[in-house]
């Protein structure tokens, strides 16, 4: 088989799988069909999860209506990351009702919540049992039905199959993980992503890049994932920027940022990710950053160490052609060798941090003290090179 400019393919096509939701909805206007999948569910009530923004728009006071009236509905409001305590009680309230669907209408925290809550009501004990790295017990993947309603468009949780718990008073952020977690269905209507604040669509705008990157770069890639993962990054690439800086009511913009999104949970879920969410994940544990800024900062230095790690030890033609591809994507123009396109790479991400004023992590109240115990919760994943405890000090030093 040859590629169009008639060079042979010659890197193997390995074995892959993929696992993503029994059914995705997508499309400006596509919640009006929450109804008629409510009506597909057995008789019993629903747990409704969602965010304090949702509940308080025009939108999402109509469709909390439509769930109570479809069915009788446990309605639990949630503000901030899930916690082991919020999840548990959440849950002790659901067990007293019927619940047999749960709807979770809101960001990547609000769907997190509602897969941990729908899980947990077919387990005993607390949730904290159950997280990786932190409890003792395997889950056994049985879960209620989830569907998953994002209002924001970065963690790609409506396609995911971990809930991301989160602890600051021990200093943790970990997953209950099981296949079986991946929502049921993914509702997704990016008219629902409109009234989404500018600093929150930044946040989740970076966080889906970095997905995307990390599991295209990611040593569990497969033939699919690179061609989601590759997608995804030219539609946020292209409405990315512009809905940033004056775009948020461009449904055709937003409809890229929440396809990029989901396509971002699907090659996460299948492919995995890097050292960014390797040390960003502890970041957000012990302090007060908003995940996707976290991703944000950390992406072009661990970006440069790696890429030229690789040109050192494991350039291959596989990795130069991934990277020359992703050069040329950010700079709009052919990129001929690989120093020119990881050059043009960080250059596009350091524009991107500048033109969007993200801050250092110094603003967030953290200080060089700090970097220690951040890099001792922290690892590499999947990311083609791995990165000594040295190696991230100085990332972490590059953005303090």
């Amino acid at each position: 088989m040859e590629k169009p400019g008639g060079k042979c393919y010659t890197n193997p096509m390995n074995p892959f799988q993929l696992q993503t939701n029994k059914k995705l909805i997508f499309g400006a206007g596509e919640r009006r069909k929450l109804v008629p999948l409510i009506d597909s569910y057995p008789p019993g009530g629903v747990a409704l999860f969602t965010g304090k923004s949702i509940a308080l728009s025009e939108e999402g006071k109509d469709l909390i209506e439509t769930v109570k009236k479809a069915r009788p509905a446990v309605h639990i409001t949630l503000s901030g990351e899930p916690s082991p305590a919020m999840v548990d009680e959440a849950v002790e309230q659901c067990r007293k009702e019927k619940i047999v669907l749960v709807i979770a209408m809101g960001g990547g925290s609000v769907i997190d919540a509602g897969k941990a809550a729908a899980a947990m009501l077919c387990e005993t004990g607390s949730v904290k049992d159950y997280l990786e790295g932190v409890g003792t017990k395997e889950p056994s993947g049985k879960t209620l039905p989830l569907i998953a309603m994002p209002t924001t468009s970065g963690t790609g949780s409506e396609a995911t199959k971990n809930a991301v718990i989160s602890d600051r008073g021990e200093g943790y952020k970990k997953s209950l993980r099981h296949d079986n977690y991946v929502p049921e269905v993914a509702l997704v209507d990016p008219e629902l992503t409109l009234s989404c604040p500018r600093a929150v669509t930044v946040a989740c705008g970076l966080d889906s890049f970095s997905q995307l990157l990390e599991s295209y770069f990611s040593t569990k890639s497969s033939v699919l994932t690179d061609t989601l993962a590759f997608e995804g990054m030219g539609r946020l690439v292209k409405s990315f920027l512009p809905v940033c800086e004056d775009g948020g009511s461009d449904v055709d913009g937003r409809s890229d940022l929440a396809y990029a999104s989901y396509l971002s949970g699907v090659t996460l879920a299948n492919a995995g990710l890097g050292t960014v969410h390797g040390i960003a994940g502890p970041l957000g544990g012990l302090y007060d950053i908003p995940h996707g800024v976290a991703c944000g900062l950390l992406l072009k230095p661990v970006m440069e160490m790696t890429l030229k790690k690789i040109a050192v030890k494991w350039q291959t033609e596989r990795w130069e052609g991934k990277v020359t591809r992703v050069a040329t994507l950010l700079a709009g123009r052919p990129v001929q060798t690989y120093q020119r396109a990881v050059e043009s790479i960080l250059g596009s991400l350091e524009k991107w941090l500048a033109q969007l004023e993200i801050k250092p992590l110094g603003f967030y109240g953290i200080e060089e003290k700090d970097l220690g115990k951040i890099i001792l919760r922290s690892d590499n994943k999947n990311n083609p090179y791995h990165l000594t405890a040295e190696e991230m000090e100085t990332v972490l030093l590059s953005v303090l």
